[in-house]
């Protein structure tokens, strides 16, 4: 299979992350002692293989902190991400590490590589120079406490995002438009006067699109909006303050410099340009669609008997609702109409065709007691990758595509493995999974996806395939 485990107890990950740790830490020392005589066997390979064994043990360690369903388990998956990402950053300042690189890229060696090896060498780099590596000791500190920082902010952020399971309560009138499909896997409140409404995308959408009741609208907006205003919203001054200060100690004017310095757009000045004359081109057709939009909401009012709450404002819960009441009235289109044509599994089924007929890929999917140490819930599918003419294997993929709690919230897919050659006659195969959070079959209705949720799915697809057909030789390769 994978050989990849999420079926561990909650109990092992804090042993098994100081195993990972100590193995990290051996590789590092070896690559230090190298110093005086660097070669790429005692330099550059054992880097390679570092970060080829060590992306799947974070993987067992930190995934499930992003899809369990058992809170014990997702909180020491969240423990075993701070550790393992604050040693991960101790680990890339390591400066006699650098030193032993930098000696290393020195050398004809180093000159004479080519392919993979040459952008694996010339991209860790280029990661130590943007990690200040290159500066004194002083600044190297500072900025190593930055990035530990920074990365625990950015795991409590998410964290607080998944963890998020506030609820409301409205009456079927409150929901007053809302599709039947929907209306019907909304759970009822303990007295059974009121439906529960979530955050999650599969109640939030549906409700900005459909719901005829501004004022239910404005309640599931203006919350959504704020999900974790006050522990986030700290999180995110802290982080704008850091950022600016790395940079700048980094020699960039802004975080913005810094970002886009490895980007296509290569700097702030570009992408302001590139701004200022879309806006410009686009200033005259959105005032137009707005007031199409203010036309509409006027016209609603009316029509429904309330002219005197018309307030002449497209505001924020205002905006999907008319979108969508536009596209009706100019194009006669009926967005639950559609959706009877893309049930989940006509949707999943059809969409695995295209690409194995568009990449000659063969899917199969996996199943039985051989796979349940594989899988973390019963709604995750696996599949095997293969190729469509000779039968090679080539990886490994997951589905996990309904909503639950403490899941992450949103559409992902995540490397869980990299495809890695460990010697000529044997490889690592690669294994991704997509994460994302669609409706649920009920006992009714299958689950039936908006023309938006299948646009959502399929680039996630094709993110995913792209992943599999990775068959490089050297596992982390996509140092971006």
């Amino acid at each position: 299979m994978t050989e990849l485990r999420f079926d561990l107890p909650a109990d092992i990950f804090s042993s098994l992350v100081d195993e990972a740790i100590r193995y990290d830490d051996e590789i590092s020392d070896r690559i230090a002692a190298s110093k005086e005589k660097p070669t790429t066997a005692n330099v550059l390979l054992p880097m390679i293989e570092g970060d080829r064994v060590f992306q799947p043990i974070r993987s067992i360690l930190t995934f499930p902190s992003k899809v369990s369903e058992n809170k014990t388990i997702r909180d020491a998956s969240t423990e075993a991400e701070k550790t393992l990402s604050a040693h991960g950053v101790k680990s890339a300042m390591r400066h006699d590490v650098y030193e032993a690189v930098l000696a290393y890229s020195q050398t004809e060696e180093a000159k004479q590589l080519q392919g993979e090896e040459a952008r694996y060498l010339k991209h860790t780099m280029r990661d130590y120079r943007r990690s200040g590596l290159h500066l004194g000791a002083n600044e190297r500190a500072r900025i190593e406490e930055i990035l530990t920082r920074l990365s625990q902010l950015s795991i409590e952020f998410s964290r607080n995002l998944s963890e998020e399971d506030s609820q409301w309560e409205f009456t079927k009138e409150d929901l007053q438009g809302l599709p039947a499909d929907v209306l019907s896997s909304l759970n009822p409140s303990a007295d059974g006067s009121h439906l529960i409404v979530t955050l999650k995308y599969p109640h939030v959408f549906p409700i900005m699109d459909f719901v005829q009741v501004e004022n239910t609208r404005k309640i599931i907006e203006k919350a959504f909006a704020s999900r974790c205003k006050e522990s986030n919203g700290a999180i995110l001054k802290e982080v704008l303050k850091l950022r600016a200060e790395k940079a700048k100690i980094l020699g960039f004017l802004n975080h913005a410099q810094y970002v886009l310095e490895i980007r296509m757009a290569e700097n702030p000045e570009k992408v302001n340009e590139f701004l200022s004359q879309l806006g410009f081109k686009l200033k005259s057709l959105v005032q137009v669609e707005f007031q199409e939009l203010l036309d509409l909401k006027r016209e609603e009012y009316n029509s429904r008997g309330i002219s005197e709450k018309f307030d002449g404002k497209i505001n924020a819960w205002d905006s999907r609702y008319f979108t969508e009441r536009s596209k009706e009235k100019k194009f006669q289109y009926d967005a639950n109409e559609l959706k009877k044509y893309f049930p989940l599994g006509k949707v999943t089924s059809g969409m695995l065709e295209i690409y194995q007929k568009i990449l000659n890929l063969k899917f199969t999917e996996m199943s039985g007691k051989s796979i349940q140490s594989s899988i973390w819930h019963p709604d995750v599918q696996l599949f095997k990758v293969e190729d469509g003419k000779t039968g090679q294997h080539m990886g490994y993929f997951y589905l996990d595509l309904f909503p639950r709690t403490g899941k992450y919230g949103h559409a992902a897919v995540w490397p869980l493995r990299a495809s890695a050659r460990i010697s000529d006659d044997k490889s690592q195969f690669p294994v991704c999974a997509m994460v994302a959070n669609f409706p649920r079959n009920s006992e009714e209705k299958p689950s039936l996806l908006t023309h938006g949720d299948v646009v959502t799915f399929f680039p996630r697809i094709r993110s995913r395939d792209a992943r599999n057909l990775q068959q490089g030789k050297i596992g982390p390769i996509c140092r971006n």
